[in-house]
Parts: structure tokens; C-alpha cells; sequence
């Protein structure tokens, strides 16, 4: 992560992961049987469990 940059403010239960390993997905892409792309998707953040960052 560039230096500067950290997950927003989130007042959830569990701390954020304040390491270099901390992952942001922004989407997912869904492929048929034979390797195309058919869909671009995303989960809830709850989901996921992970950290956001503000856009730039």
C-alpha cells in the first residue's frame, strides 16, 4: 500500500488489520466452462470481512 493510505473509519467489533496485508476486493468476475468472462460481481462487505479505502 502506498504510504498514506489506510482503511476508513469503521465501527465494527473487530479491529482492522493495520498490516501491509491488509486487502480491499472491488470485484469479482464470473467465467463460463470455457474461460469467458460472463459477469462482474461483488460481495457485501460483511462478507468479506475486510478493509476499505477511500477512492482517489
Amino acid at each position: 500500500m502506498p504510504q498514506g493510505v489506510a482503511p476508513i473509519d469503521y465501527p465494527a467489533t473487530d479491529p482492522w488489520s493495520l498490516s501491509d496485508e491488509a486487502l480491499s476486493h472491488l470485484i469479482a468476475i464470473a467465467m463460463d466452462s470455457y474461460g469467458y468472462p460472463t459477469n462482474l460481481f461483488t460481495v457485501n462487505r460483511w462478507v468479506t470481512a475486510e478493509a476499505w479505502y477511500l477512492a482517489e
